[in-house]
């Protein structure tokens, strides 16, 4: 006879009543679990919806049968989860059958549209502002004129990498123009030596300052990413009707792909964003050698693979088998994980797929006790009631010496 399950360090009172068999599970378990089968079926008919829009083709009528058997109200919240409403409503709306489920994607579509409007004069001031120093617009709206039609493309902040020793005159810049810094907890910010800050800007767009590509300090000490490298080679695009400097396709296509592993892979907005990257990448070697100098060949190959896996990126087999050298083992863990929890069942990070993504490392073995020891952790930002000055200070100190060259 098995003898109930004792949490560690866990006393019950004296006379208080066991609990009940039935709810007495390890929470590995509940961790360990896969999504219902109804989810998992509503998420195989939004993948087979981005295939068409990866085509720029209608559904064809077994596509369409499969999305139409489906729960409406548990697909609109995985495309809502996804960001991939905008995506999708082209899809739906040019397929005859489908076209009834625009109702799900219209306000998704509409709210992305007035977000576009609106950052249009919002990313005007920053090219008018930022003018003379060193920086670059990555993610989002970068990201969406990878698209065929850039308006698909859901993101809510423009991400702006800027030098770290340009930080002070880009801030002050910015201020002196309008924008705002969102709760500014200087000394939280400089105390976790975070490597971005909010900003609202006059027209209403969100503005994600960053110094470095990753905000937290444990992931700058992990791999080497050099920043420098992105702001020396950026070029010249046209996003949002305006000429923007953004990252060179390698640079892209490595950064989309670690923002993807990083924030747990589990989202196909990510996937799509690096799959869209990979299609257009032509220097392999090079997204390969860059890997090898930052240490992240086993992030960005996580999150190419599952982008090949789930929506056909063209990605070589061979580039794929150079990033997984030092990290085969993780890379079949990763395999097993995506099929165990399908990401397009998902309405919010999992536990396991999200850890196994997000505490990817160099190679297997530091992947693996990143895994085991990782422990889930929430700091809350509450704003002092007055600014530290000193704090902000060090937070440029900090950025500057960072981005410095050794």
């Amino acid at each position: 006879m098995s003898t109930p399950l004792r949490l560690r360090g866990h006393r019950p009172r004296r006379g208080a009543r066991p609990p009940e068999p039935q709810i007495v599970r390890t929470v590995a378990l509940d961790r360990l679990s896969r999504p219902p089968a109804d989810r998992r079926r509503t998420g195989l008919a939004v993948l087979h919806l981005l295939r068409c829009a990866r085509q720029d083709r209608q559904a064809t009528d077994l596509e369409a049968g499969w999305v139409l058997a489906q729960d409406p109200a548990l697909l609109g919240r995985l495309l809502a989860a996804h960001r991939v409403g905008p995506l999708v409503h082209d899809v739906l709306a040019s397929t005859p059958s489908l076209s009834g489920l625009t109702a799900l994607t219209a306000p998704l579509h509409a709210a992305q549209l007035r977000r576009t409007l609106a950052a249009r004069p919002d990313l005007d001031l920053l090219c008018r502002r930022l003018q003379g120093l060193r920086w670059t617009v990555v993610k989002g709206a970068a990201a969406a004129s990878l698209y065929s039609r850039p308006t698909t493309r859901e993101w809510h902040d423009v991400d702006v990498l800027v030098h770290g020793e340009d930080l002070p005159r880009a801030l002050e810049a910015l201020e002196t123009g309008g924008a705002a810094v969102i709760t500014p907890d200087w000394r939280r910010t400089a105390d976790l030596a975070l490597g971005e800050v909010g900003l609202a800007l006059p027209h209403g767009t969100v503005l994600d300052l960053h110094w470095h590509l990753l905000n937290l300090a444990e992931r700058r000490h992990a791999f080497r990413y050099d920043v420098r490298t992105v702001l020396h080679r950026r070029r010249t695009r046209r996003v949002l009707g305006l000429d923007v400097p953004v990252p060179h396709p390698v640079d892209e296509a490595h950064h989309l792909a670690v923002h993807a592993t990083l924030s747990g892979g589990w989202r196909l907005g990510w996937s799509y964003d690096v799959a869209q990257a990979a299609d257009r990448l032509e220097d392999w070697d090079g997204l390969v050698a860059l890997t090898r100098e930052a240490g992240t060949g086993l992030v960005v190959g996580l999150a190419l693979q599952r982008a090949r896996e789930l929506l056909g990126a063209r990605v070589p087999t061979d580039v794929l088998r150079d990033l997984h050298r030092r990290g085969r083992g993780w890379s079949r863990v990763g395999r097993v994980v995506t099929a165990w929890v399908p990401p397009q069942a998902l309405e919010g990070p999992d536990w396991l797929s999200t850890r196994c993504y997000a505490g990817a490392r160099g190679t297997s073995a530091h992947s693996l006790r990143r895994f085991l020891v990782r422990a889930r952790a929430a700091v809350e930002t509450t704003p002092p009631a007055v600014p530290d000055l000193r704090a902000r200070q060090d937070w440029f100190a900090l950025a500057a010496a960072e981005t410095q060259a050794p």
